[in-house]
């Protein structure tokens, strides 16, 4: 009706009745986009807002998943190089206690849960990250997502490079498996030869090196996933106004 009404006017020569009816078109087109761009942002607004309470529930769960044995390799570490100072001579103890033997015995192992963020992959793989207003999560949302990358990685690659002690030497190194009633899960009851070890220097070979690979991966691996998370879940917890008691993990 209203393109019938401009067109007569055109023919009519009546440019003010044009000119009106050109402007009602213009106008309700503007209007019409606004519309659907303010309907849009509070859509993403609102989509963003739920994106939020998910990604908190993954990094929780992430956290949760990683905790008790990320605690077990941080300590691990700082076992394995004390063992080694023991070993080498470079303190007066002359025997290792339980908990470095058994951290000798473990130097080959990097398993650990390293959880992805459902939710931040799937808004990735939609091509629809922009819903996170705020652009410094953004970036350590998708700097945490490589770095779990390449520490997945960075576990198999380890894995390959080092030597399983106890059996390479299964003189230096005794393994008895038993299930823990306390823990509900399998140990190891493990025995050290220092004797063993110390006078076969491939041995001693083979566990530096073990150290080393264990050291690379938590400094430049799990270390950096860790402080990373940690940053992530203090900025969503921000912005949903979350406060975790204190002396509770979040």
């Amino acid at each position: 009706m209203l393109l019938r009404r401009i067109t007569k006017h055109v023919k009519d020569q009546n440019w003010f009745a044009f000119g009106l009816d050109f402007f009602i078109v213009v106008f309700g087109v503007f209007v019409g986009l606004q519309v659907s761009n303010w309907n849009d942002a509070r859509q993403a607004r609102e989509d963003g807002g739920q994106f939020l309470v998910q990604l908190h529930d993954d990094i929780v769960l992430a956290k949760d998943m990683s905790s008790r044995v990320l605690d077990r390799r941080l300590q691990r570490a700082v076992n394995m190089v004390d063992a080694a100072d023991v070993l080498f001579g470079r303190v007066q103890a002359t025997a290792l206690t339980q908990a470095q033997c058994k951290a000798i015995f473990a130097s080959s192992i990097f398993d650990i849960p390293i959880a992805a963020l459902g939710s931040f992959d799937e808004l990735v793989a939609s091509g629809r990250v922009a819903i996170i207003s705020d652009a410094s999560l953004r970036t350590d949302l998708l700097a945490l997502r490589q770095i779990a990358i390449t520490t997945r990685e960075a576990i198999e690659t380890y894995s390959l490079m080092a030597a399983p002690l106890e059996q390479v030497f299964p003189e230096a190194i005794e393994n008895d498996a038993y299930f823990d009633e306390a823990l509900g899960e399998v140990q190891a009851h493990i025995r050290c030869n220092e004797e063993a070890m110390r006078s076969n220097r491939a041995f001693l070979n083979a566990m530096s090196v073990n150290i080393d690979a264990q050291d690379a991966f938590i400094r430049d691996g799990l270390g950096v996933w860790k402080n990373q998370i940690v940053g992530v879940h203090k900025k969503v917890d921000a912005a949903l106004g979350i406060t975790h008691n204190e002396g509770r993990a979040p």
